[in-house]
């Protein structure tokens, strides 16, 4: 009788395989464990970011994998961690936070990487010899009350991006019909669902505040209130272009704010 026969296994890969194997590990990262901010208690005009493991794409579409990376990034610095050097910072920008690396080569395993700040949101100014990066977080610069710029507090983790305190958008006193209210102070382009808070803050008579996703014919969140009281709203509207629809209707002495509190980072998606 024959005895049946079994594969062989050992420790070592056919190169074949193994470039295969190594192809699908880095095609099939995407980004994890995305972490930044910034804390008013910070040294100045500095915050920190992180990230687990993400992929990084060279403007070929060749890609390569960094792992487990946090550092502090200086915006009063050009160069790497910090700014890239492309335009003046001033406030009223945002400055995107990416993560670069040096062409690894058939490694497709970064052996050198970096954080940078950059005006752009889809083209950064890399410096020489650094090909490869992935849009990981944002920051808004603003006035530091005087006549220089400061970063607005943030935490970002993973999908959530949240202010530290709401960032106010618009403040209204007047009848206003349905019209867009632009949200690009508070989010970044490609940000599709905003986190808002609306009020109403009447001295005497009423007034009614309503925020609608654009275009849409009833509201996502409606604030009233009447003589002396406040009445308050608060949830997520999707916000494609940056912007929302908002109307109020108003009697009397009164306001309508709106505010933005943070945003959904958009998780899992090709660098």
């Amino acid at each position: 009788m024959e005895l049946p026969s079994f594969p062989i296994i050992t420790t070592e890969l056919e190169p074949c395989i193994y470039e295969a194997m190594r192809a699908w590990a880095v095609y099939s990262v995407s980004a994890s464990g995305i972490r930044a901010r910034r804390e008013a208690t910070m040294q100045a005009k500095r915050l920190e970011v992180g990230i687990d493991a993400a992929a990084l794409e060279d403007a070929d579409g060749k890609r390569c994998v960094v792992e487990n990376f946090a550092r502090e990034v200086d915006l009063d610095v050009v160069g790497l961690n910090g700014w890239d050097g492309s335009a003046n910072l001033s406030p009223d920008i945002w400055a995107f936070l990416w993560l670069i690396a040096k062409d690894p080569g058939e490694l497709k395993i970064a052996d050198q990487w970096a954080f940078l700040a950059s005006p752009s949101n889809n083209a950064p100014a890399l410096p020489a010899g650094w090909t490869h990066k992935r849009l990981v977080s944002a920051a808004r610069i603003e006035s530091d009350g005087g006549s220089n710029w400061q970063i607005a507090p943030f935490r970002h983790s993973g999908g959530l991006y949240e202010y530290s305190g709401r960032r106010l958008v618009a403040v209204y006193s007047a009848v206003r019909i349905q019209a867009a209210q632009s949200l690009a102070t508070a989010i970044p382009p490609g940000i599709e669902l905003a986190e808002i808070s609306l009020l109403s803050a009447v001295t005497s008579g009423s007034l009614q505040i309503m925020a609608f996703t654009t275009g849409a014919a009833n509201p996502m969140w409606s604030a009233w209130a009447a003589t002396g009281k406040r009445g308050e709203a608060a949830g997520p509207v999707y916000c494609p272009n940056q912007s929302i629809d908002t109307s109020v209707t108003i009697s009397g002495t009164a306001t309508g704010s709106l505010f933005v509190t943070g945003f959904r980072w958009p998780e899992n998606v090709e660098p």
